[in-house]
């Protein structure tokens, strides 16, 4: 690749972080909870706020990292953190999450602070040939 320019953009949202919880309404159809879309729109709103600090082009690829800082060892799935930040960020960091060809998480233990750290790198135009 030439001279492929990093682009990053780092988000620290001070709440404790949350997964996409999936509720059965019955006969096999799912829907996301009352708790769990608040928490997204509010991840959103924290998204559009960064966008605007920061120059930003939805159509590169994009590398996402996420550290959760939980104030409990309660087991919670590792795959529904990094969702509900992924959903959130589409149309906002990114056109769809499909154009993360990265991503990472790790979960760590912070009673005093529970936070999430979100960092987002932008690489070349998503699906261009290096």
């Amino acid at each position: 690749m030439k001279n492929l320019k990093i682009e990053t953009l780092q988000i620290t949202i001070a709440l404790e972080p949350m997964a996409w919880k999936r509720v059965r309404a019955g006969r096999g159809v799912f829907f996301k909870d009352r708790a769990s879309r608040a928490y997204a729109n509010m991840l959103g709103y924290e998204f559009a706020k960064a966008k605007m600090a920061a120059a930003w082009n939805p159509a590169k690829a994009a590398w996402l990292e996420c550290i959760f800082y939980r104030s409990t060892y309660r087991r919670i799935d590792n795959d529904n953190l990094i969702k509900i930040v992924q959903d959130a960020g589409n149309k906002i960091l990114w056109l769809d999450d499909a154009q993360l060809v990265h991503t990472a998480q790790d979960k760590k233990y912070d009673k005093a602070n529970p936070r999430t750290e979100i960092t987002v790198r932008y690489g070349q135009p998503w699906g261009a040939k290096s």
